[in-house]
């Protein structure tokens, strides 16, 4: 299984209390090599990449990078400022994801095929579990309802097997899956029907 990661926290400090998956943990500033968003931990780390500058009352330096107090300096603040930062790279990462459920009633072999096609070309994340599949491709995220496969007479086996031996195919963790379960709020309409 493969992780995703969607922001960066610098921090000298072990962090408590919270799953930080999905987010690369960093001793230093210098360090980070991508463009997701950053939460550096600590007053006295961010005055020392920021100067004198930065206002202790704004946790958000600039569009991509904020700040929190060290946990054993204000342990609420931290929480507070570590979910804030949570929400701004989940928000960060959907934006312009599109969620379509995927009835099997209804949808076209043409449009089964399509899927299929792209699924042996491209790169894809999947999520499944007891009652759904989800798929992540190109800014989309399918969902199927598992208890439709039964109908059509579909092993779930046989598809999750199809999709472990995929060499684009990247199964993401459970715990990875729950905490960004508010991606398919994006259309709350059908989300309903998945979660």
């Amino acid at each position: 299984m493969e992780n995703v990661y969607i922001g960066n926290i610098v921090t000298k400090v072990k962090l408590i209390d919270s799953p930080y998956e999905g987010f690369r943990i960093y001793k230093s500033f210098e360090n980070i090599d991508n463009l997701d968003p950053v939460l550096i931990v600590g007053w006295k780390e961010t005055k020392l990449i920021y100067g004198e500058s930065f206002n202790i009352l704004e946790k958000q330096l600039n569009k991509q990078t904020f700040w929190t107090f060290k946990p054993t300096d204000d342990i609420d603040e931290f929480k507070k400022d570590l979910n804030n930062f949570k929400q701004h790279c989940f928000n960060e990462k959907v934006k312009g994801f599109t969620f379509i459920p995927i009835d099997l009633y209804m949808i076209k072999l043409t449009d089964v095929k399509k899927i299929l096609k792209y699924l042996s070309k491209n790169k894809f994340y999947y999520f499944f579990d007891n009652n759904n599949l989800f798929l992540h491709m190109s800014n989309k995220i399918y969902g199927f309802d598992l208890k439709r496969f039964d109908y059509f007479n579909v092993k779930l086996t046989n598809v999750i097997d199809k999709l472990k031996k995929n060499r684009g195919g990247k199964q993401l963790t459970k715990t990875f899956f729950n905490n960004h379960k508010y991606l398919l709020k994006n259309n709350e309409e059908y989300a309903g029907c998945f979660v």
